[in-house]
């Protein structure tokens, strides 16, 4: 079965509509590798569409800004809002030192993207608990975050207020006599 998926997987990326729309984002000249991986290696599945640098401001981007005919752009509000009407859901953290769960930059990456895959910056990491995606030898932290969809957050909010009506009963006694 898997290698019947690889020999099919080879020969449908060879199509133009084949590639999940991705994001790179970075703060510096390392998002290079993982987009010529991404590029050479169509069977990877994710097509990067953008670069955002993290660090660059929007005065110093022009349009002659690209790289393997991929535009780079600075973070601001008006490419958000452009790849949330496009509906991307994919995102490539590239790791720095700059970058990390903590801070400001990547909090809007975590609240909007479902397909979170960070690329860390230290590649010799003997055992990981989490799941792992391979870039052609370049290894990346995968996280899907469901609570993105709003039907996904609605069941989520609608179960909590069940929970609390229903434990409600036994809660609210020992809450008034405290």
């Amino acid at each position: 079965l898997s290698v019947g998926r690889e020999i099919a997987r080879n020969i449908i990326c060879k199509s133009k509509f084949w590639g999940i729309p991705a994001i790179i984002y970075t703060k510096n000249n390392n998002y290079k590798i993982i987009v010529d991986r991404l590029i050479s290696r169509k069977d990877f599945g994710y097509l990067p569409i953008a670069i955002i640098d993290l660090k660059k401001s929007p005065e110093s981007y022009t349009s002659e800004n690209s790289y393997q005919n991929i535009p780079i752009f600075s973070n601001n509000i008006d490419i958000q809002n452009t790849i949330k009407s496009l509906k991307i859901k994919v995102a490539i953290v590239i790791d720095s030192d700059d970058i990390s769960i903590d801070s400001e930059a990547y909090l809007p990456i975590l609240n909007y993207y479902r397909y979170i895959f960070k690329i860390p910056k230290k590649q010799s990491i003997d055992s990981l608990a989490v799941s792992v995606r391979d870039f052609g030898g370049i290894f990346g932290f995968s996280s899907t975050h469901n609570l993105t969809k709003p039907l996904n957050l609605f069941i989520k909010r609608l179960i909590d207020i069940l929970v609390l009506l229903i434990f409600l009963p036994f809660y609210l006694p020992l809450i008034l006599i405290i």
